[in-house]
């Protein structure tokens, strides 16, 4: 029926929009509980018709359905690529990157910064490198598990720049190290701090150059003495060895020996490979 311009339900017809609809919605032939249908499927038809009319977000399914199927669109949307993106197998971007540092590699001979992707071929494994210590007191030693690996740590080293006051850093073959040449020296078991004892020697022997001795290590032994490693410098072997090994010590005087490896008075170099030159020492000198 139609008065002014408005649609208006049939008579029989619902008295509200609310009842309508749920009339509307109900099943073909559905009556009260314990009774038998008494709507036709005409009668249903027109409400229906009716409802599309008045009703513009009308729709058959139930309101169940309806959320179930917007649930359903939120999940096929599209989202970040990032949140989406499978890199290795059963695992997410996110999960990966987690608590990593990410870096980006791009084309800089492209304005977009773009790598053709079936032009991109992996660089090769990341370097394996280990900090093992110090050597002498003075040189870090670091460990590399093949060549490549080495090259790549010299070249990051080269560009580390200024990491303190004057400093000028570079990673150089293990066979380029400049080594100091090495003694023992047996000295009173009382003597236990490197200090003291470094100060005992400069004193007690003015005319040896032992302004940059370096006191290694002191090794404690169960008996009235024990051993330190000293580091010396070139200039010190030639008078050591005139003196007979023998330095005065105070009231008495205590015996040193230099490393048979490095007792050449011409370079003081060791060429003994490093891993022994390293374990001889024990990597005892960090705070030498």
């Amino acid at each position: 029926m139609v008065r002014d311009g408005v649609i208006l339900p049939p008579p029989d017809a619902l008295n509200s929009k609310q009842s309508a609809k749920s009339a509307a919605e109900a099943p073909v032939g559905a009556g009260t509980a314990g009774k038998p249908p008494t709507a036709s499927v005409a009668d249903w038809l027109k409400k229906v018709e009716w409802a599309k009319q008045v009703l513009p977000d009308y729709t058959e399914q139930s309101p169940r359905a309806q959320a179930q199927a917007k649930r359903q669109r939120s999940q096929e949307a599209p989202g970040p690529s990032a949140k989406k993106s499978r890199v290795q197998p059963g695992r997410s971007f996110a999960q990966i990157a987690k608590e990593r540092i990410l870096i980006g590699v791009l084309d800089q001979g492209n304005a977009d910064g773009r790598i053709p992707r079936n032009q991109w071929n992996e660089p090769g494994p990341p370097p394996i490198c280990k900090d093992v210590g110090w050597y002498q007191g003075n040189v870090k030693v670091i460990a590399c598990d093949d060549k490549r690996s080495a090259e790549l740590y010299k070249a990051a080293v080269s560009k580390i720049g200024e990491v303190y006051p004057g400093a000028k850093l570079v990673a150089i073959d293990w066979k380029d190290v400049p080594v100091r040449p090495r003694a023992r020296l047996w000295i009173p078991s009382s003597m236990k701090e490197p200090d003291k004892l470094l100060l005992m020697l400069q004193r007690c022997n003015p005319s040896l150059p032992t302004h940059d001795w370096k006191v290694a290590k002191i090794e404690e032994m169960p008996s009235p003495t024990s051993q330190a490693v000293i580091i010396l410098n070139k200039e010190s072997l030639a008078p050591i060895d005139a003196a007979g090994g023998e330095l005065n010590f105070g009231f008495s005087s205590v015996f040193i020996r230099v490393y048979k490896s490095d007792a050449t008075p011409a370079n003081g170099l060791s060429d003994k490979p490093a891993e022994e030159d390293i374990t001889e020492e024990h990597l005892s000198v960090a705070n030498a």
